[in-house]
């Protein structure tokens, strides 16, 4: 029989490995709230010629990545290779271009890469998108954000801030054209692929990573030496508020992004843990993008945490909280099968949890021997368990073990409630699953 599996690429997350994810998320979700951006939920599938205006044709996601297929109407289609895309022909069709935005997502993103270590077919990305927002402050806003997630999960002196700016439109084209000349003394020395980006766009050699090559990379003219005078200005006052605020950042100047749509500011937060695939987050101002869809400037910035990366991270510099596994209260037992019994136990579970709202019950039919079920739930550090059998039927009570204190009592409903709500006194007023 034919091996069933999974995509090459593509992985399961598990239910022992979810609740990490569930954890991380949360913990991201939070911060975003408190910052009062908002959440924001497009298809993951789009139109293809999207993709094509907004990623440049040099990308290798274009040329080489992209999922792309025809529906039944013949209508090119391509599962999101990135998510701005999407954002911005949401916020153009939905008509609410003009406004200031503060938006966030999370979701499964696809490339057709090699899949590696931390380099995956289908990944999933915590992106921010904001829009009519000019100044340096909310490009730091993006860096702060990131910076106290990665506080929050712990990981933040492991990670290094790099930082450039590419620019105007105007000084990026001047700039390509200083690049040309520049490679072009070197086209003997640069392969096929290289020789395309040359002539399509020369910023794309910048942050090659060829070893044979990186004498050429290490003297091309610097970048901040022909970008616009805005532009620096920008870019200086960005750098004073980080100063200002002690966030520590190298500046890069072969950084560039892998999209084409970037301009001024760009920065990624790297880390040393993970070989090469060592981007944990990325992101930049493209005030021009949406430009090349309706023909008006908007102002935007944007970034994207790898959700699959900071979780090696965590993993590699064994960082996982200890309290992250999720933890039942109770554990509620039915004794018999007779169907009036059982109709009754599941009617009285219903009315704990109405009572109880903020606690996790795990309940159980009468799968194994009660002994076994007593020995689980010990050893999974479940202190309480209900036990409803024809003893608590006949009496129209239930039965309340308590495993740590060693104690077993039966009890009528109300007094079980005033009981379980002494013992919860704290979970019955406060929801936290981890």
């Amino acid at each position: 029989m034919k091996k069933i599996t999974s995509l090459k690429g593509m992985k399961d997350i598990l239910p022992n490995k979810s609740f990490i994810w569930q954890y991380i998320e949360n913990k991201i979700q939070m911060i975003l709230y408190k910052h009062f951006y908002l959440e924001i939920r497009t298809p993951i599938i789009e139109k293809t010629h999207l993709f094509n205006i907004s990623l440049g044709q040099t990308t290798d996601i274009i040329r080489k990545e992209m999922y792309t297929f025809n529906d039944k109407n013949q209508i090119s289609l391509t599962l999101r290779p990135e998510n701005t895309t999407s954002i911005i022909r949401s916020i153009l069709e939905n008509h609410i271009k003009n406004k200031t935005q503060k938006l966030w997502y999370l979701g499964p993103m696809f490339r057709y890469e090699n899949p590696q270590y931390g380099r995956f077919r289908q990944f999933h990305q915590f992106g921010v998108e904001t829009f009519n927002m000019l100044g340096p402050d909310i490009d730091s806003e993006l860096i702060l954000i990131t910076n106290r997630i990665f506080k929050t999960l712990g990981v933040q002196k492991y990670l290094n801030l790099e930082l450039n700016s590419l620019g105007s439109q105007t000084s990026r084209i001047v700039y390509s054209q200083i690049l040309f000349n520049y490679f072009k003394k070197f086209k003997n020395y640069l392969d096929s692929n290289l020789l395309y980006k040359i002539h399509k766009n020369p910023l794309r050699i910048l942050d090659n990573k060829l070893k044979n090559i990186k004498y050429i990379l290490t003297h091309t003219p610097n970048i901040l030496d022909f970008i616009d005078g805005k532009s620096i200005q920008h870019f200086e006052h960005l750098k004073n508020i980080l100063n200002y605020t002690n966030i520590k950042y190298k500046i890069n100047t072969k950084l560039v992004r892998g999209l084409d749509y970037y301009s001024r500011t760009v920065f990624e937060w790297k880390t040393n843990a993970l070989g090469s695939q060592n981007t944990v987050c990325a992101g930049g101002r493209y005030d021009y993008l949406i430009k090349f869809f309706n023909g008006k400037k908007i102002p935007a910035v944007g970034c994207a945490i790898g959700l699959e990366r900071i979780i090696l991270l965590l993993e590699k510099l064994n960082k996982f909280p200890n309290n992250i596994k999720i933890h039942s209260h109770i554990l509620f037992i039915t004794l018999s099968k007779k169907k009036k019994l059982m109709i009754k136990s599941i009617k009285l579970l219903e009315t704990i949890r109405n009572e109880l709202p903020n606690l996790i019950i795990h309940n159980t039919y009468c799968g194994t021997s009660l002994k076994k079920q007593l020995y689980k739930a010990n050893k999974t550090n479940i202190n309480i368990v209900l036990i409803y059998g024809n003893n608590e039927f006949q009496s129209n009570k239930l039965c309340i073990k308590d495993l740590y204190k060693n104690t077993q009592k039966l009890l009528a409903f109300k007094a079980l409630i005033k009981k379980l709500k002494l013992i919860f006194y704290y979970e019955s007023h406060h929801f936290n699953c981890w």
